[in-house]
C-alpha cells in the first residue's frame, strides 16, 4: 500500500476514536485526557523544530573520522541536504574516501512532536541494515542527544548488547557535527566510546 496513503488511514482511524476515548478519560481521574481532532492534525504537521533543520539544507564538505588519539584516521569528501516530506525530515547524503576508507551514506533527521524528540536514521554502506536512534536537546550544550539499539548477531555472540549514541550539533549556522558514540553495556553506568565523528562545512 502506498506510504502516503497508509499514513493518512491511521490518522483516519485516530481521529475516528478520539470522541470515545474522550469519554473513557473522562471516567478515570487518572487517565490523561485524549487529544483533540484540532491536536491531532496539528501535531501531524511540521512545527518551529522542522524550521530550525530545514536552515541546513544545502551543499556540504565532509569529513569522516573514525578513531581517536594516535589512532584516528579521516577521509573526506562532500555531501548535500534536503527537507522531504513536505519539510518533515531533514535527508543528509555524503560520500568520503581517504585512510577511513570509502565510504557512502545518509542521515535522516526529524522531531517526533507527539512524543516531542528527535529522531534520527542512520545507513550506509557499510552494512545492508539501518539504525535509529531518539532523544532531546541537552540544555547545557545545545546538543542533541539520541540513543539507539540494534540487534547485532556479532555482538551477541560475544556477549555484548550493541547501544549507541548520536550526538547532533546543530548550533553553528555554516557547520554541523554528528557523532557516534558506542556504550560499554557491561557495568552501570555505561562508559561512552566515541567511534565516528562527521563534520559538515558550508560550502559557499
Amino acid at each position: 500500500m502506498n506510504t502516503r496513503l497508509t499514513s493518512t488511514v491511521l490518522l483516519a482511524l485516530a481521529l475516528s476514536i478520539v470522541p470515545a476515548s474522550g469519554l473513557l478519560a473522562a471516567d478515570g481521574d487518572d487517565q490523561p485526557a485524549a487529544p483533540t481532532r484540532e491536536q491531532l492534525l496539528e501535531l501531524s504537521r511540521p512545527g518551529p523544530e522542522h524550521a530550525a533543520l530545514a536552515k541546513f539544507a544545502g551543499k556540504w564538505k565532509v569529513s569522516m573520522t573514525m578513531g581517536t588519539g594516535q589512532r584516528a584516521r579521516t577521509s573526506t569528501g562532500g555531501g548535500r541536504s534536503y527537507m522531504t516530506l513536505e519539510n518533515r525530515f531533514l535527508w543528509v547524503g555524503y560520500s568520503t574516501a581517504g585512510k577511513a576508507g570509502r565510504v557512502k551514506g545518509s542521515f535522516t533527521l526529524g522531531f517526533d512532536r507527539r512524543n516531542q524528540r528527535y529522531s534520527l536514521i542512520a545507513m550506509d554502506t557499510h552494512g545492508t541494515y539501518f539504525v535509529t536512534s531518539h532523544g532531546k536537546i541537552d540544555p547545557k550544550s545545545g546538543k542533541i542527544k539520541m540513543l539507539g539499539q540494534d540487534d547485532d548477531p556479532h555482538m551477541k555472540a560475544m556477549g555484548f548488547d550493541k547501544r549507541f549514541m548520536h550526538v547532533a550539533d546543530f548550533t553553528q549556522p555554516d557547520r554541523f557535527v554528528i557523532e557516534v558514540y558506542y556504550l560499554d553495556t557491561r557495568k552501570k553506568p555505561y562508559r561512552e566510546i566515541k567511534a565516528i565523528e562527521f563534520v559538515f562545512e558550508k560550502v559557499e
